[in-house]
């Protein structure tokens, strides 16, 4: 072994370094660059801006959409033949200027009464295509939305104003939007254009007045073929309400909210 000093010194050596990048040291220095990257994810994504993660969660939905489609040929669009009738077109317009009147407006209460047209405008269109029960909801849906939200305006201290985005937010902005809705648009175009079994249909159909005693199919396929699932709905509506409640309802002087 004396003889073999320097071999076995040169080898010790090498062992030296070598220990240096151990399990524990590769296990440690994964964990650390865990932390780099979750704190880099971090400062980018946890803004604490709602409007930041509403335009990440719809970007990616926009990105998914067109990403499967493209990838799977999905896209199959047949345009139907037009039929121009004045009452739909004067509908779309309807809808359409309302909501370039709700993004063009400088306050939220302007923002909102011409909101609240879209959703009229929207109800109204599917009365004309024979969905009065859809219709109904959105009815609704956006006028207790309008009475929530005046109700939350005028309880605020100062009825703010809308704040202007920089011109690089309002482009972001738009192209998300527009993303989202060439994602939709070609994506029911692609659904309304497939072959559906109509079995269940037909089950439904059959069976409405038999088994759910109600001919209105819809409202029996809600309140009885899947009245579990409506009640679970129901009860996270009311579940709401009863905290809208809470925020809005007038409190004593000298009690702290």
């Amino acid at each position: 072994m004396y003889l073999k000093r320097t071999q076995i010194k040169r080898l010790l050596n090498i062992l030296d370094v070598l220990s240096k990048y151990s399990p524990t040291y590769v296990w440690q220095q994964l964990i650390s660059g865990v932390l780099i990257i979750a704190d880099w994810q971090t400062n980018i994504l946890q803004s604490g801006k709602q409007r930041v993660y509403l335009t990440i969660v719809l970007f990616t939905i926009a990105l998914c959409l067109v990403v499967t489609s493209a990838t799977q040929h999905a896209i199959q669009i047949k345009l139907p033949q037009p039929s121009v009738s004045w009452l739909p077109m004067f509908l779309f317009s309807w809808i359409f200027v309302s909501a370039i009147y709700t993004i063009w407006v400088d306050t939220y209460l302007r923002g909102l009464i011409f909101l609240g047209m879209f959703g009229l405008g929207v109800a109204l269109l599917f009365l004309v295509n024979g969905a009065p029960d859809v219709a109904m909801t959105q009815v609704l849906v956006e006028t207790l939305i309008v009475i929530i939200v005046v109700l939350n305006l005028y309880r605020q201290p100062h009825l703010p104003n809308i704040v202007t985005e920089e011109k690089k937010v309002c482009l972001i902005n738009m192209t998300i939007a527009i993303s989202i809705g060439i994602s939709i648009t070609l994506l029911l175009l692609t659904i309304t254009h497939q072959n559906f079994d109509p079995e269940i249909g037909d089950y439904f159909l059959k069976n409405s007045v038999s088994l759910a005693h109600g001919r209105n199919v819809v409202n029996a396929i809600l309140v009885d073929f899947r009245a579990l699932d409506t009640l679970g709905e129901v009860i996270v509506v009311a579940t709401a309400s009863l905290g809208i409640y809470g925020l809005l309802r007038p409190h004593k002087k000298g009690k702290k909210r």
